[in-house]
């Protein structure tokens, strides 16, 4: 009897590793693509892309549609960060992570 005691205890405790491991891969999901990177590091403005960049736009005081940052990657050039105007253009050399764009673009954006 103890045998199946035991035997049954493990068997438990398998289930409910299964069901544990499962259930954390669920959660873990990241964005497919940078725009939805950019989407969920900065909601409040819209994103857009064109021609292979990404667009961050929003309004400006006289409530026009004005481009903030263009985002660009290109694997060929290091990170550079140039300001024009009030427009920010961005180039990355691989796909920039959600902090990454955050710390990169989050004092940029909250001036405008």
């Amino acid at each position: 009897m103890d045998k199946y005691l035991i035997v049954l205890l493990v068997f438990i405790f398998c289930v409910i590793l299964v069901i544990y491991t499962q259930k954390g891969e669920s959660k873990s999901k990241e964005p497919k693509s940078l725009r939805d990177k950019v989407l969920r590091a900065f909601p409040a403005f819209n994103v857009v892309e064109k021609f292979n960049t990404i667009v961050i736009y929003g309004l400006n005081e006289r409530q026009e549609e004005e481009e903030f940052v263009t985002i660009r990657i290109d694997e060929h050039q290091q990170k550079n960060i140039r300001l024009y105007g009030r427009m920010m253009i961005v180039t990355y050399s691989k796909e920039p992570s959600e902090r990454e764009l955050k710390k990169d673009l989050s004092q940029h954006l909250m001036q405008t």
